[in-house]
């Protein structure tokens, strides 16, 4: 009797997964992307030039394992190797946070630059706590905490996955809702819009990985991006996406994520992870060479590959009919940009080389973008239009 009871509740728990899944995960989650080339022959090419060398500088003058800036203030704060987090305000350093943090895995930032989200203890259990720079405190999150991301608008709330259970933390409150119970193995939450999360599986090339976007308000989930080595950048409704296989190289592709239409395939490669989305324009560091034996993401994110970039930038035209592509650094010098922000007239970024805080000073007037400023060498550079058929 004992053996037909276990047998009829393993049946029931077949059924009602089977049918939890037929729910979340129908064939109308797959979304059935159109490919509209925003680069037509009618579009110009960049008519930027190329960034003079000064206007790059290091900020830092030891290692860095993460940074956050404060737009309004210009403070930059910079967790170093020993996990203490400094103020950076010129020239000068303060160290604000003597807490010696191991295993530092990640470092996230909120939209206002004054809270630092961190992930550490790795590689054994993650743990995350919150640094807030207004006051000085520290604020962890619930034990068993696996995946965690800032909401795009508002520096109080945190979305994280705790025990197959989605919630949202209100710092100013001090308090959590559920919003949803789901199963993510080693999946990494991005708040995309107010609205929408994405959930990504690990990037690698030894497998498929799958990329959910969970609306906050109906419940709903649909897969919106499935590949070998995977990996997603949005905000907003600009979705770079870039995938590797042995095939054909892979893909790195620009969605509009509103309409559900892959506005351009590019003919170059690089991870979406090297890329920063200011409104209409994104900036990217695009490695010069990629020996033939590399596997992508894998030999990256394990330093088995360390990239020399070239940086651009890609202006969407406000009817969003063309793309203008312009170089702003063109490699000379050993840079393997990560964790790329924009402030005002500046782009951020850690360079994998020597682990430095570096910034680019970006054109800033007519004369400057026309490359006519003394020093600087013009250089026009053809927009990506190789399309491809997957």
């Amino acid at each position: 009797m004992r053996k037909i009871i276990i047998t009829i509740s393993i049946i029931l728990i077949i059924i009602i997964t089977g049918f939890l899944i037929y729910l979340f995960l129908d064939s109308d989650s797959n979304i059935d992307f159109k490919i509209v080339d925003l680069l037509t022959d009618d579009s110009k090419d960049g008519e930027l030039g190329v960034v003079a060398e000064n206007k790059i500088n290091i900020l830092s003058q030891e290692d860095v394992l993460g940074y956050s800036i404060n737009p309004a203030t210009k403070n930059i704060y910079i967790i170093n190797a020993l996990g203490e987090i400094k103020k950076n305000t010129g020239s000068d350093s303060e160290k604000i946070s003597s807490q010696k943090i191991e295993g530092i895995n990640k470092v996230k930032s909120s939209e206002d630059g004054r809270k630092i989200m961190i992930k550490f203890n790795y590689p054994n259990q993650p743990f995350f706590s919150i640094y807030n720079t207004n006051d000085n405190n520290w604020t962890p999150l619930p034990k068993n905490t696996t995946s965690a991301d800032w909401h795009p608008e508002n520096s109080n709330e945190i979305i994280y996955l705790n025990n197959n259970n989605l919630k949202i933390l209100d710092l100013k409150k001090g308090s959590s809702r559920s919003i949803l119970n789901i199963h993510l193995t080693g999946s990494e939450l991005s708040w995309v819009t107010p609205s929408e999360v994405i959930a990504i599986d690990r990037p690698t090339t030894k497998y498929i990985s799958n990329a959910w976007l969970i609306n906050l308000s109906t419940k709903k989930i649909n897969k919106v991006a499935s590949g070998n080595g995977l990996m997603i950048n949005q905000k907003g409704n600009w979705r770079l996406t870039s995938a590797f296989n042995k095939k054909d190289g892979g893909i790195f592709n620009l969605i509009n994520s509103e309409i559900n239409k892959i506005v351009v395939n590019f003919d170059f490669k690089t991870l979406a992870s090297k890329c920063v989305i200011n409104q209409n324009i994104f900036y990217c560091a695009i490695p010069n060479q990629i020996p033939s034996n590399t596997s992508l993401p894998d030999d990256y994110l394990n330093r088995e590959f360390i990239s020399n970039d070239v940086i651009k930038s890609f202006t969407i035209d406000d009817d969003n009919q063309s793309i203008k592509t312009s170089s702003l650094y063109n490699g000379s010098d050993n840079i393997d940009a990560i964790d790329l922000k924009i402030i005002d007239n500046k782009l951020y970024f850690i360079n994998r080389f020597n682990r430095k805080l570096y910034s680019l000073t970006l054109a800033t007037d007519t004369k400057e973008m026309a490359g006519e400023e003394e020093g600087v060498d013009e250089e026009v550079v053809k927009e990506a239009s190789q399309q491809h058929s997957d």
